[in-house]
C-alpha cells in the first residue's frame, strides 16, 4: 500500500511540477508576447514619426528655395507689372522696346539674388506685341554669371511646340505653375521652372519665369539617407518619379507592379503628409511622405525589418530572459514538487496505518504538527483522530472484559438456579404424589369409616398410617421450604447480576454512541475532503488545458476520500448491528428483571403456602392424635370422625392444588431461567465478536 502511495505522490509530485512550468509558460510567454509586440509597434510608431519627421523637415527645407523662388518671380511680375503703361504698349512698338530695355537690370539682378537660381526671365505675350519682346538673363558655362540670352524667334510661340510649354502652360492654368525637371542642352544641367503670367485687365500682357538647378533637390535628396537602405524620392503633383534610386523618371507610382502601390498615391491626394506600410518586392516597407508647397511629394522609404532591428535585437534578449526564468522555474517547481510530495506521503502513510487499525502510537509524522498550512492541519486531524480511537477502543475492551465476566458469572448461577430448580421441582412432584396419595387414603378412610364402623382397630392403624404420612408430608414441606428460600436467596442473586449486566450493556450502548460520532467525524472529514477534490476538479475545468493536470490530482484525492468514506461506512455498520444486538439483549435482560420480579414474587407466595400446609399438617397431627385417642369413642362419635375426614380430605385437596401450583410456578421459572441462559450464551457470543472487532486495532 506504501508503494503504490508513493508511487501515486509522484504522480501528483510531477504534476505539480508540471502545473508551475506550465504556469510560468503561460505568464512568461504572454510577457514575451506582450513584450515583443508593443515593442514592435512602439519601436514601429517611433520609426514611422521619424521617418514622417525626417520627411516635414526636408520638405521645409525645400519649401525655403520653393518659397523663395516663387517670392522672387512674384516680386519681379509685381515690378514689372506696376510701371506698365497697357495702351501705349497696344499703340506704340516703341514703347514696348523700351519698357523691355528698362527691365534688363530688374531681371538681372533678381536672377543673381535668389538662391539657386540658373536663369530669371520675362517675356511679353507675342499675341499682344506682334513680336518677341522681354529679357533673359542665365548663369554661363564659362564663368557662372548671369548673361542675357536671346529670346528666340515669333515662329516658335506656338500651343503645339512642345519646346514652348513653359510659355503656354501657366497661361492655360492661369496662375503660377512649376514646370517637370527638364535638361538644359546649353549648360548640360536639369532644371525645373516657375512660371507665372501677368494680366492686367483681364488681358494677357506675358509671363515671368525663373529657372533652378533642380540637381539642388536632387542632390539633397540623394544624400537623405535612413537607416541602413532607406532612401529618399520625389514625385510631382501627379505621382511620377522625379527623383528615385529604384525607379525610372516618369515612371508614375500609381502603376508599378500592376497598379498594386495605387493605394499610397490614393492615400496621397487626401493627407498632407502620413506613413504608410506597403511590400514591394516581396519585402516589406515603410514610406513617409509630405507634400511640398509646389504640389511636389517628398517620400522617405525604407525597409521594415531595418526599423525593427533592434527591436528584434530586444526581442532576441527578452526571449533569452523568459526562458532562463522559465528555467528558473522548473528548479524550483522540482524542489516545491518533491517537498510537497513528502509531506503527503508522510500524511499517507499515518492514514494508511489508521486504515489498517493501526493504532500505536507514532511520532515520525509528528514534526509535521507543527506546520501551519493544509498539510498540518491534516496531520493534526489525523493525530486527533487516532488518539481519540485509541482511548475508545481501550474502553472498549475494558468494558468488553467486564462484560465477558458478568456474562460467565450469570452463566454459572442461572446454571445452579436451573439445578435448584429441577430439584424444587422434583420435590414439588413428590409433595404432589403424596398429597394425592393423602387423599385417596382419606377418602378410603371415610368410605371404611362408613362402611365399617366397627372395625375400630383397622382405622386405629389407619390412622396411624396417616400420621406416619402427614408426618413424612410435613418432612417433605419443610424440605421443600427450604429449597424454596435457597432458590429466593438465588434469585435475588441472579436478580442483581442480571441489573450489573443490564447496566454494563447501557454502558456499552454508549460506548458504541461515541464510536459511532467518531465514524461520523472521520465520514465528515472524508465528505469534506471530497468535496475539496470536486472543487479543485471545477476549478481545474475552469482552466481547460491548463489544468488538466491539476484535476487529476483532484480526482485522485477524491478516490481516497471515497475509499476513506466505505471503510468508515462498513465500520459503521458493524457498529449498527452491534448496537442492535446489545438492544435486543437488553430487552431481553429487562424482560428477565421482570420474570425474576414475578417468581420471586411467586416464590413468597410458595413460602407462605407452604407454611399454610405446615400448620394443615401440624393440625392434622393433632387431629390425628386426637383421632387415636378417641377411637374408642369412635362409634359414639362416628359422625364427627366422618366430618373431621371430610375436613381432612378438603385440606388434602387443597394441598394438592397448592402444590400443583407451586410446580406450575417452578416450571415457568425453570423455562425462565432457561431463556437466561440462552441470553447469556448469546452475550458470550457477542462479547467474542466484540473483542474479535476490538482486537483488529493495534494500540500498543
Amino acid at each position: 500500500m506504501i508503494k503504490k502511495i508513493t508511487k501515486n505522490m509522484k504522480s501528483i509530485s510531477s504534476k505539480i511540477v508540471a502545473v508551475i512550468i506550465i504556469s510560468c509558460i503561460l505568464v512568461s510567454l504572454p510577457v514575451g508576447i506582450v513584450n515583443s509586440v508593443v515593442g514592435n509597434n512602439i519601436m514601429e510608431k517611433e520609426a514611422k514619426d521619424k521617418l514622417l519627421l525626417t520627411a516635414q523637415s526636408k520638405t521645409n527645407e525645400f519649401d525655403k528655395t520653393i518659397i523663395n523662388v516663387q517670392s522672387s518671380v512674384e516680386n519681379l511680375a509685381t515690378s514689372l507689372y506696376s510701371g506698365l503703361d497697357l495702351e501705349k504698349m497696344k499703340t506704340d512698338p516703341n514703347y514696348t522696346v523700351n519698357y523691355s530695355d528698362s527691365l534688363q537690370a530688374i531681371v538681372k539682378r533678381f536672377g543673381e539674388t535668389t538662391q539657386g537660381a540658373m536663369g530669371s526671365y520675362f517675356y511679353f505675350a507675342p499675341e499682344l506685341t506682334g513680336g518677341v519682346y522681354g529679357a533673359w538673363y542665365s548663369k554661363t558655362k564659362t564663368n557662372g554669371n548671369f548673361e542675357v540670352q536671346p529670346l528666340g524667334t515669333l515662329d516658335e510661340f506656338t500651343p503645339s511646340n512642345k519646346d514652348m510649354n513653359w510659355y503656354y502652360k501657366p497661361i492655360q492654368a492661369h496662375k503660377g505653375v512649376w514646370l517637370d525637371p527638364y535638361e538644359y542642352p546649353e549648360l548640360k544641367i536639369t532644371m525645373i521652372s516657375y512660371v507665372v503670367p501677368m494680366y492686367k485687365d483681364n488681358t494677357l500682357v506675358g509671363v515671368v519665369g525663373m529657372d533652378i538647378d533642380f540637381s539642388y533637390f536632387k542632390k539633397t535628396i540623394s544624400e537623405t539617407k535612413v537607416y541602413d537602405t532607406g532612401y529618399a524620392s520625389l514625385l510631382d503633383e501627379k505621382y511620377n518619379v522625379l527623383v528615385n534610386p529604384t525607379l525610372k523618371q516618369g515612371d508614375n507610382l500609381s502603376k508599378i507592379d500592376n497598379g498594386s502601390l495605387k493605394f499610397i498615391t490614393d492615400n496621397m491626394s487626401k493627407n498632407g503628409s502620413n506613413v504608410v506600410t506597403y511590400k514591394y518586392n516581396g519585402e516589406n516597407k515603410i514610406l513617409a511622405y509630405a507634400h511640398l508647397s509646389n504640389g511636389d511629394v517628398l517620400a522617405i522609404n525604407v525597409p521594415e525589418k531595418e526599423v525593427l532591428k533592434e527591436q528584434n535585437r530586444l526581442s532576441v534578449l527578452s526571449n533569452g530572459m523568459v526562458i532562463l526564468s522559465m528555467i528558473i522555474c522548473i528548479v524550483i517547481a522540482l524542489y516545491i514538487g518533491k517537498l510537497m510530495a513528502k509531506h503527503i506521503i508522510e500524511v499517507s502513510e499515518i492514514i494508511d496505518k489508521t486504515t489498517n487499525l493501526d493504532l500505536v502510537p507514532d511520532r515520525s509524522f509528528h514534526h509535521l504538527l507543527e506546520y501551519k498550512d493544509e498539510v498540518g492541519h491534516m496531520a493534526n486531524a489525523v493525530h486527533n483522530m487516532r488518539n481519540i480511537l485509541r482511548g475508545m477502543i481501550e474502553d472498549l475492551k475494558s468494558d468488553s472484559s467486564n462484560t465477558s465476566q458478568y456474562a460467565n458469572n450469570l452463566s454459572v448461577i442461572t446454571t445452579e438456579t436451573s439445578e435448584s430448580i429441577n430439584e424444587i421441582s422434583s420435590t414439588m412432584e413428590e409433595l404432589s404424589g403424596g398429597a394425592s396419595k393423602q387423599a385417596d387414603v382419606t377418602q378410603s378412610g371415610l368410605e371404611k369409616l362408613m362402611i365399617l364402623a366397627n372395625e375400630i382397630e383397622n382405622v386405629s392403624n389407619s390412622s396411624t398410617l396417616v400420621k406416619n404420612y402427614v408426618n413424612e408430608n410435613n418432612e417433605t414441606s419443610k424440605s421443600n421450604k427450604k429449597s424454596i428460600e435457597k432458590l429466593h436467596d438465588h434469585s435475588k442473586l441472579n436478580n442483581d447480576i442480571i441489573k450489573e449486566v443490564t447496566e454494563n450493556i447501557q454502558k456499552l450502548t454508549n460506548k458504541s454512541s461515541y464510536i459511532t460520532n467518531i465514524i461520523n467525524t472521520i465520514k465528515y472529514i472524508s465528505e469534506q475532503t471530497n468535496l475539496l477534490a470536486l472543487n479543485a476538479a471545477i476549478e481545474a475545468a475552469r482552466a481547460g488545458e491548463h489544468g488538466r493536470g491539476f484535476s487529476v490530482v483532484a480526482e485522485e484525492i477524491r478516490k481516497l476520500a471515497e475509499q476513506t468514506e466505505l471503510s468508515t461506512e462498513e465500520v459503521l455498520k458493524i457498529i449498527n448491528e452491534i448496537e442492535v444486538d446489545i438492544k435486543n439483549t437488553k430487552n431481553k435482560m429487562d424482560k428477565a428483571n421482570i420474570i425474576f420480579d414475578e417468581t420471586n414474587k411467586a416464590l413468597v407466595d410458595t413460602s407462605e403456602s407452604f407454611d399454610v400446609i405446615g400448620n394443615s399438617l401440624k393440625n392434622t397431627f393433632i387431629q390425628i392424635d386426637n383421632l387415636i385417642n378417641s377411637i374408642k369413642k369412635i362409634n359414639e362419635n362416628k359422625n364427627s370422625v366422618v366430618g373431621l375426614i371430610q375436613e381432612i380430605s378438603v385440606i388434602t385437596e387443597e394441598s394438592v392444588a397448592a402444590t400443583e401450583e407451586v410446580s406450575a410456578t417452578v416450571e415457568a421459572q425453570l423455562k425462565t431461567v432457561e431463556d437466561i441462559s440462552k441470553n447469556s450464551d448469546n452475550l458470550k457470543l457477542l462479547v467474542v465478536q466484540l473483542d474479535n472487532l476490538i482486537n483488529k486495532f493495534k494500540i500498543q
